[in-house]
């Protein structure tokens, strides 16, 4: 086999053995009396052979010492305590680093497999990430220039130029649906470094807790859980640095003493959702409030009952309620770092925080990176698109100034694109199309002057010339021709 691909297979190999001996660890912390040695040994044994076989001696001699350390305590000649088994959890996490420091130039995705006629088996074919990054983005200029010709064919003369176009349409169609399945991966990869954040954090602290994951079949991009992998660790180590309870603290309130954390994935409108939920004692809304009103900052008294304005508040660099700098928290950037990824990736954050009950988050992101589904509406001479991961709904509004209320009577806090992008006054009073999105500071309902409908887009980032807004993050050419403006609805205010 190629080097390149047995360091590829090695590395894969590993983290799947890696994460069987996290689970394996906490189990054995949880029940201390069922210390699982020879699933361990099996697991550290197969690491070091295929280590030795490529040549990779710091990972082959920590591997080694883990299984003495095992031995020893087969023997009888160490105890199967907290002490060893913290040795064991920091043997792992030195493993995981030899390994991405020794396969770290080999940066492959699976791009396909195909099926061996001589063989029967599946041969895994592997391409730098570059390239493969480069084919989607090839895909989806496709997509939109298959559009684009459609639009003309149906315009055209010629009768027989709309039947050659859709077996154009159903190729294009095709090849963007394998080369998106083809850079997708399970969240369950994601997830896997989650359970040594929550059991550290509570180690630290002096908790207990123990972490659930569910929808880990569910599958985005790579490129997106990639960038999701920190504001996740993010939001697991708040969830028991800030939410779950000491364990007396717990059992005074009738709580089980171990505290759980609940991180979980579905696809929904095209987008992936992951819920991070704890059952602690939730934000202490008072304390942030207090915090707020020492540092002389406006809408304080929001916090107490709006989550939009709790999110806006936590948010803040280097805000924070903890009264300590820990390594799980303290320094006021967990929820800052949380929104600002969230935000590259077109996607929102939001919170629900109940006293005693504890604290929701989701993260709402496009299962791709290159391209996007938004929806589409024009504002004067301007056509503007709005990613779907941003809108919460289209609807009418009603009413002048300040005052405008949804068809349900909802009040809602509204801004006018037109203003917004200069191209004339506020809308007048009446009906008006309106666009529901989530800004930085909440819910905005953005009047425009008509909604187009969704379509597939692909997004041109720009240096944005002096004068453009932060929320405009780029451009797009849509599939008639023109040319539509990308909005970030994070970034309004």
């Amino acid at each position: 086999m190629d080097p390149a691909r047995y360091a590829a297979l090695f590395a894969s190999e590993s983290r799947d053995h890696l994460a069987t001996s996290t689970r394996l660890l906490l189990a054995w912390e949880r029940a201390p009396d069922v210390p699982p040695i020879d699933d361990l040994f099996r697991a550290f044994h197969t690491i070091k052979g295929m280590a030795a076989a490529m040549g990779y001696d710091p990972v082959t001699e920590t591997a080694h010492a883990l299984e003495t350390l095992l031995d020893s305590v087969r023997e009888g000649a160490a105890a199967a305590d907290a002490a060893l088994l913290q040795q064991l959890f920091d043997g792992v996490q030195a493993l995981g680093e030899q390994i991405a420091d020794a396969t770290g130039d080999q940066r492959f995705a699976a791009l396909t497999a195909t099926v061996s006629t001589a063989s029967g088996t599946i041969a895994p074919v592997r391409v730098a990430r570059q390239r493969l990054d480069r084919l989607g983005r090839l895909a989806a200029e496709l997509d939109v220039a298959t559009h684009r010709l459609i639009r003309y064919a149906e315009r055209s003369a010629d009768d027989g130029l709309e039947e050659r176009t859709s077996v154009v349409r159903r190729v294009a169609s095709a090849m963007a649906d394998e080369v998106a399945g083809a850079r997708l991966t399970p969240v369950a990869d994601l997830f896997a470094r989650l359970p040594l954040a929550v059991r550290d954090a509570a180690h630290d602290l002096g908790r207990e807790a123990r972490l659930e994951t569910a929808g880990d079949a569910v599958e985005a991009d790579r490129a997106v859980l990639e960038a999701l992998a920190e504001p996740l660790v993010h939001l697991v180590r708040n969830a028991v640095g800030h939410g779950i309870e000491a364990p007396a603290v717990r059992a005074a309130a009738g709580k089980p003493p171990e505290g759980v954390v609940r991180v979980s994935a579905v696809r929904d409108r095209g987008g992936l959702v992951l819920t991070v939920q704890d059952d602690g004692a939730g934000v202490d809304r008072a304390a942030v409030r207090a915090r707020a009103e020492r540092e002389g900052l406006a809408d304080a008294g929001a916090v107490l009952t709006d989550d939009d304005a709790l999110l806006a508040m936590l948010a803040r660099p280097g805000f924070t309620t903890a009264t300590a700098t820990t390594r799980t928290a303290g320094r006021g950037v967990g929820v800052d770092a949380v929104l600002v990824a969230v935000r590259r990736l077109r996607g929102t954050v939001q919170i629900e925080s109940l006293a005693g009950r504890g604290t929701t988050w989701r993260l709402r992101v496009p299962v791709g990176v290159s391209s996007v589904r938004a929806l589409l509406a024009r504002v004067g001479r301007v056509t503007v698109a709005v990613p779907f991961t941003g809108v919460r709904e289209a609807v009418r509004i009603t009413g002048e100034g300040d005052a405008y209320t949804d068809v349900r009577g909802r009040r809602l806090a509204v801004r006018s694109l037109r203003v917004l992008l200069g191209e004339g006054e506020g809308p007048a009073m009446g009906r008006r199309p309106a666009v529901v999105v989530v800004g930085a500071r909440g819910e905005l309902a953005l009047v425009v002057d008509a909604l187009l409908g969704q379509q597939e887009i692909l997004v041109e980032a720009f240096a944005a010339p002096r004068g453009v807004p932060a929320w405009v993050e780029g451009a797009a050419v849509l599939a008639d021709g023109a040319t539509a403006l990308v909005l970030a609805p994070g970034a309004l205010t």
